[in-house]
């Protein structure tokens, strides 16, 4: 197995946790184009980027791009829905450590604090989406009506 290298959003984390976390994460490596995540699929790993970037993609629609540090696969991995809502799809080469949901079970019962710590680093990663998601809709509410077809325009990345 190929040892993880440094990952920088964990630093916030205890030493004794972060540790714990680490040896529960798996290195995995996804050539360009490869599909991290699949809208639809059942499967409920989560997922750190580590270097690379990847596209979100929703309907057909590229939503975002991520980079080193995002997380892939959160919502799937706490909802008890599991259904992903997303393709995530590697455009450069992309290096990503896993966690399954049977190794997070195994880490709540070994190491709750761990556990908890994962679970403060993806609420704050959610909030700060959120954050944004509203300030993009509050932007889009409140521009004139010529204007709010215009930003969609360039938000979606349509011509």
């Amino acid at each position: 197995m190929t040892a993880l290298p440094p990952i920088p959003l964990l630093d916030v984390l205890e030493p004794a946790s972060r540790e714990a976390l680490r040896a529960a994460l798996v290195l995995h490596r996804f050539a360009p184009g490869d599909a991290i995540v699949t809208a639809g699929a059942t499967d409920q790993s989560l997922y750190i980027l580590l270097s690379g970037s990847a596209t979100v993609v929703v309907g057909g629609l590229v939503i975002t791009t991520l980079g080193e540090g995002a997380l892939v696969g959160e919502m799937s991995f706490f909802e008890p829905f599991p259904d992903r809502s997303a393709d995530v799809v590697a455009q450069t080469a992309v290096a990503a450590a896993g966690l399954e949901r049977s190794s997070y079970a195994a880490l709540c019962g070994a190491s709750p604090v761990a556990a908890a710590g994962l679970e403060r680093l993806v609420l704050g990663r959610l909030a700060a989406r959120l954050a944004e998601t509203n300030a993009q809709i509050s932007e889009l509410v409140t521009a004139p009506p010529v204007g709010i077809l215009e930003r969609l325009r360039r938000r979606m990345g349509w011509g």
